[in-house]
């Protein structure tokens, strides 16, 4: 299974991404954004060929936008 995300995905705080029992690649789109959490687990994803965002705006804090 590929998934091709549109956007990035935020992951928050005491989630678990599993993708044990299957192929699961995160691929040819945006990626996972993983910043000031805590207890994240991700298991058995392939993440790769990530493309950049044409968006001038990055997370630079939990609720705060700046210019890249």
């Amino acid at each position: 299974m590929v998934i091709k995300l549109q956007q990035e995905l935020m992951i928050n705080s005491y989630n678990t991404i599993d993708g044990r029992g299957a192929n699961v690649h995160i691929a040819y789109g945006a990626g996972l954004t993983i910043q000031f959490m805590q207890h994240v687990i991700i298991h058995n994803l392939h993440i790769h060929d990530i493309q950049p965002s044409s968006d001038d705006n990055i997370r630079d804090f939990e609720d705060r936008w700046g210019i890249k």
